[in-house]
């Protein structure tokens, strides 16, 4: 069986809030950051193999954020070399696939990405 592309962040899925992510998940992936194997812990037992984020979130980042992530994919780049095949990313939900909101990234719907409430 093939695995599709997944997104695991802590707080997704739990009761209340779908994909809400709860005050102790900060500390959380400050945990995951001093680990060992960082990337590794990050994805728990979970059988995701890739990490996939909507342009359109990103882009919601701020400038900082948003120049340090393409800094750090830079020197992925330089530092790895792998064969680059070419993804393609389908949206599911229990297990059904279903319209992706986010793939316009020219026209987002603002509305779906919320800015979470500083502790």
């Amino acid at each position: 069986m093939m695995r599709t592309l997944a997104l695991t962040v802590p707080g997704a899925g739990r009761a209340g809030e779908a994909g809400a992510m709860m005050e102790d998940d900060l500390n959380i992936f400050e945990m995951f950051a001093k680990s060992e194997t960082p990337v590794h812990d990050s994805f728990g037992l979970t059988y995701a193999s890739y990490l996939v984020y909507p342009r359109s979130v990103l882009e919601r980042m701020p400038r900082e954020w948003q120049s340090r992530f393409v800094l750090m994919l830079g020197e992925l780049h330089d530092r790895l070399e792998y064969d680059e095949p070419h993804y393609t990313v389908h949206a599911r939900k229990n297990g059904a696939f279903i319209k992706d909101e986010l793939r316009n990234y020219r026209r987002p719907d603002r509305s779906l990405i919320r800015e979470r409430k500083q502790p």
